[in-house]
């Protein structure tokens, strides 16, 4: 029997028509559900696991009650990438009406004291001609991450370059450790590419992140290879897990459900992998602490990207945070709190987490863990994380199946790109990067059909 958790905005997959949509618990598992008055009923499986979402959905709600300020934008450098991924999402190489930003261009706007962290994203922005000038410009400015699949990279001098010029972070694009896998999701056999890759950023001491992009059924058994890999680089701080979505050239797949994730799922596979060392329950209640901490901080985040840490060993292997402090008791003096909301209470939990850093395992953690709390305030970069920790995400990118506007408004990205501008000299400007997502298939979906946007 159907049972309603919440009401909330969304579109027609087919159509882009804006919809009401609701939030329900059927079966044991939770869906999106909308009907579109031309295209019929639409639904997506969110979770299978009500214990898991529903709580996690309250709180987060209670903790993102307002829309706070976006201060980390996307910059869509160019519609160009030297890859053609069969699954790509973000529709590179499909628009050669699409200029690059120029460097005049990015300079204007990198005055906009709105953003602290610039994304250089692409499609491929290794691609750009005036790449290091930009990279130059953004840092007098903010905090500098580089998003690309890598293959300039296998380069050493391209690498000191990017180091030299001051980029931050490099979120690089890792799938999978089979060549037939990466020959599926990307055109082409390029793992050991990729391990060059790595290795050129280790040399250079240049702090990076694993993203994966996972499909159902074709690499979804590398997810704990993954992991393990990133434990034993020095300079690898983040590993994210992001399934694949109903964007850009993956919107071309027939079977739909064969291939997408959502968190969730993911959440299941890498606990199987790992053999509970991470687990579900402890997810949870890291990933509480995780939404408090960013209301504390007034930073946005999608409810769709939980996170866990880990702490990295000597030895090569990895210890839980659920290992190192109570994080089930730290969640629940959370709940207390939530429940009053006021100064008084603010300072009665601080004082209720110190017991609980106090033992041999947290207390060292004490000095780290509060540098990343400033960070996270002041805007967040991999560089400035402590080597012994690695962030572990399990993300999704919002499609018009699973564009849920209540949740949409405090994505934690924003996007500034010309191809969706109605201005040639101006960027437009998303607060939410989800929204532009699914306005850039808009748009491409109505220029097929001959209509307006």
């Amino acid at each position: 029997m159907e049972k309603l958790v919440r009401e909330t905005k969304s579109l027609c997959p087919s159509c882009f028509k804006a919809l009401d949509a609701k939030i329900v618990e059927d079966g044991g598992k939770i869906y999106l559900r909308k009907k579109c008055p031309d295209h019929g009923e639409f639904q997506v499986m969110i979770s299978e696991h009500p214990e898991y979402y529903l709580p996690l959905d309250r709180f987060y709600f209670s903790m993102m009650e307002k829309s706070y300020s976006q201060t980390d934008f996307i910059i869509r450098l160019t519609g160009r990438c030297n890859m053609s991924c069969p699954m790509c999402l973000a529709s590179a190489n499909e628009d050669v009406k699409e200029p690059d930003m120029t460097l005049e261009q990015f300079r204007e706007l990198a005055k906009d004291k709105r953003i602290k962290k610039f994304d250089l994203m692409g499609c491929e922005p290794t691609l750009h001609k005036d790449l290091f000038e930009i990279i130059k410009e953004a840092k007098k400015h903010g905090i500098v991450a580089l998003h690309t699949n890598g293959l300039k990279l296998e380069d050493e001098d391209f690498v000191r370059k990017l180091k030299e010029a001051g980029v931050d972070d490099v979120h690089l694009q890792f799938d999978t450790f089979e060549d037939e896998d990466s020959q599926r999701i990307r055109g082409e056999k390029h793992v050991s590419r990729k391990l060059k890759i790595v290795e050129n950023l280790e040399k250079a001491g240049l702090s990076y992140d694993l993203k994966a992009t996972v499909l159902k059924g074709v690499n979804d058994d590398q997810l704990g290879k993954i992991l393990d890999f990133g434990v034993g680089k020095t300079y690898a701080k983040e590993i994210f897990f992001l399934g694949c979505r109903y964007l850009g050239l993956s919107r071309e797949n027939e079977n739909k459900e064969d291939i997408y994730l959502m968190p969730d799922e993911i959440i299941d596979m890498l606990e199987k992998q790992t053999k509970g060392k991470l687990n579900r329950q402890n997810i949870f209640y890291f990933q509480k602490i995780y939404f408090f901490m960013l209301r504390v901080l007034n930073v946005r985040k999608c409810f769709y990207i939980n996170h866990y840490l880990i702490r990295r060993n000597q030895d090569g292997t990895y210890t839980p945070i659920d290992r190192l402090m109570d994080i089930k008791k730290m969640s629940g003096y959370i709940d207390e709190f939530v429940e009053k909301k006021n100064l008084l209470n603010m300072a009665v939990l601080y004082s209720k987490f110190l017991p609980l850093m106090l033992n041999k395992n947290a207390f060292s953690l004490i000095f780290d863990l509060a540098l990343m709390k400033i960070m996270f305030y002041l805007g967040f970069t991999m560089s400035k994380v402590p080597k012994k920790f690695i962030l572990v995400g399990f993300i999704s990118a919002c499609d018009p199946y699973t564009f849920d506007a209540s949740i949409a408004k405090n994505c934690g990205k924003g996007e500034i790109c010309f191809d969706l501008s109605n201005q040639k000299d101006k960027p437009a400007w998303f607060p939410s990067g989800a929204v532009a997502n699914v306005t850039r298939d808009k748009v491409k979906y109505y220029e097929s059909v001959g209509g307006n946007k």
